[in-house]
């Protein structure tokens, strides 16, 4: 039997296929999230853990033709995320919890980041990042327990930019997962 999950990577494929431009697709995609986040989708239980109060990142999904990945976050009590970008499209649909998204807009000459965005998501909510106008943002889980995010982006992300909101001083860096489907893939 096809899980929740499987079912929203068949559309996600499907989708991405078309080619459509990111501006057009996107609407689609975050209206199909909210059906899945309500027909249930859910983490596999073997990637519900995130290590100490740092967030958890699992890889759950690469598609071999066109690039797009699904990930599974996992955000403990108080864990959040430095100001980041992407460089690709992408969404994030909230399972459980609740997650504080903050967006930003770099300030002229380099001086930091202004916020032009701050929000709160729950179970059914979707957040999306566009380059290059929306794709500064920051992540906080303010739930009192575990929140649990899936996020979908255009690529996968070897390298993103984590900028100081006050200097506007950003440092390139590689993000890890903690389960990856191309290790299990392997063995």
């Amino acid at each position: 039997m096809q899980s929740e999950l499987d079912r929203y990577i068949d559309f996600l494929r499907d989708i991405t296929a078309e080619q459509l431009p990111d501006d057009l697709m996107l609407p689609l995609l975050v209206e199909q999230a909210r059906i899945a986040v309500g027909r249930g989708v859910a983490l596999p239980p073997e990637q519900r853990f995130a290590t100490g109060r740092k967030q958890g990142r699992h890889l759950l999904y690469e598609d071999e033709s066109t690039g797009f990945v699904v990930v599974g976050r996992v955000w403990p009590k108080g864990a959040d995320s430095a100001p980041h970008d992407h460089g690709t499209w992408g969404l994030a649909a909230v399972l459980e919890g609740a997650l504080e998204i903050t967006e930003y807009e770099p300030e002229p000459h380099d001086r930091g980041l202004s916020v032009s965005d701050t929000f709160v998501a729950r179970p059914g909510d979707v957040a999306v990042v566009l380059p290059p106008d929306r794709d500064l943002h920051r992540i906080r889980n303010v739930h009192d327990g575990l929140s649990i995010s899936l996020h979908v982006y255009g690529k996968g992300i070897e390298t993103c930019e984590v900028v100081d909101a006050q200097t506007g001083a950003s440092e390139t860096v590689t993000p890890t997962y903690l389960t990856d489907c191309r290790e299990s893939a392997l063995a």
